[in-house]
Formats: structure tokens, C-alpha cells, sequence
């Protein structure tokens, strides 16, 4: 079995390696990183057992969040997701393969359609809503509520940097 090696191990290396480097933002973004991949890991669990990607879970949960009746044009969805059209495209095709979503054209524009939760796609994500949330409170539960809050203001600190950032 290989060696795992953490974040501060590797920063060691570079330390021994490199001293003439200040390796220490890898640190910081290495944690970051790695949190990010580990978190990936535990949301997937969800994910998986009903048989849905991440992103496809993002894009019922932006239709279920959007209020009835669950339907938002192609470019809402893209807007509010943050990915480009093909990628939407091969998801939709699977969601609705699935029996999950429709696509509902908009009256007097043969060009258009809605993406729209069926019955079946409402009922999923409701119950997929609700075991994420709990597997959230699961992944968080070793912060107290004070930590969270900090962590929530640091992280949202670096998210404005980032986004602003040119």
C-alpha cells in the first residue's frame, strides 16, 4: 500500500529540497486542496447510492430550489452552476434518460425549452436533499458552532479574493 503523505510532510520535502523557497503558502492551499478532494470523496457517498453525480444532484438541486414548478431555461441552470452548455447538455440527457427531468418547450419559441423536475426527479431530490444535508452536518461535526462561523467568514473572504481576482 503506498504511503500517504500529508500536506505538512510534502511541505517538509520542499523545505529540505528547496530552503531557499517559502514553501509555506502550500500550507495553506495544499490544505485547502486536499480538504476539497476528501470532501468530494464523503459528498459522493450520497451521491452515488441513487445514482447521480455531483454536478447532476446540482442541477435538480438548482430546479427544486428554484420553486415551483421546478423549471428554469438551460441558461439559468449554466449560470447558476457555473459550467459551459455541453457539459449541461450530456447531464440533461442522462437526468432525463433517468426519468427525472423534462424538457418543456416554451410556447411561441420552437427554439427554447425549460428543464423541468417530473414527479419522480421532485420525490429524489427531496430525499437526496435531505441525506446531504445530514452527511454535511457529519463532515462538519468535528467544528463547533464558533469554529464554523469563523470558518465560514475566512472561507468567504477567500472566495471574494478569488472570484475578484484578475
Amino acid at each position: 500500500m503506498p504511503e500517504v503523505f500529508g500536506v505538512s510532510k510534502i511541505v517538509q520535502q520542499w523545505r529540505e529540497q528547496r530552503p531557499d523557497l517559502d514553501v509555506e503558502p502550500m500550507l495553506v492551499i495544499g490544505s485547502l486542496s486536499r480538504a476539497s478532494l476528501l470532501i468530494d470523496r464523503e459528498l459522493d457517498k450520497v451521491f452515488s447510492k441513487h445514482n447521480l453525480s455531483a454536478r447532476e444532484f446540482d442541477i435538480m438541486a438548482t430546479l427544486r430550489r428554484s420553486g415551483e414548478p421546478f423549471a428554469l431555461n438551460p441558461s439559468q441552470i449554466v449560470g447558476a452552476l457555473m459550467i459551459n452548455n455541453s457539459t449541461l447538455t450530456s447531464r440533461l440527457d442522462r437526468l432525463e434518460k433517468a426519468g427525472w427531468i423534462r424538457r418543456v418547450p416554451i410556447e411561441g419559441d420552437r427554439r427554447s425549452v425549460h428543464i423541468q423536475l417530473t414527479p419522480a426527479g421532485l420525490e429524489l431530490i427531496n430525499r437526496v436533499v435531505e441525506e446531504h444535508l445530514d452527511n454535511e452536518r457529519s463532515i462538519l461535526s468535528e467544528f463547533t458552532e464558533d469554529e464554523k462561523t469563523v470558518l465560514r467568514k475566512l472561507l468567504g473572504r477567500f472566495e471574494l479574493r478569488l472570484n475578484t481576482a484578475k
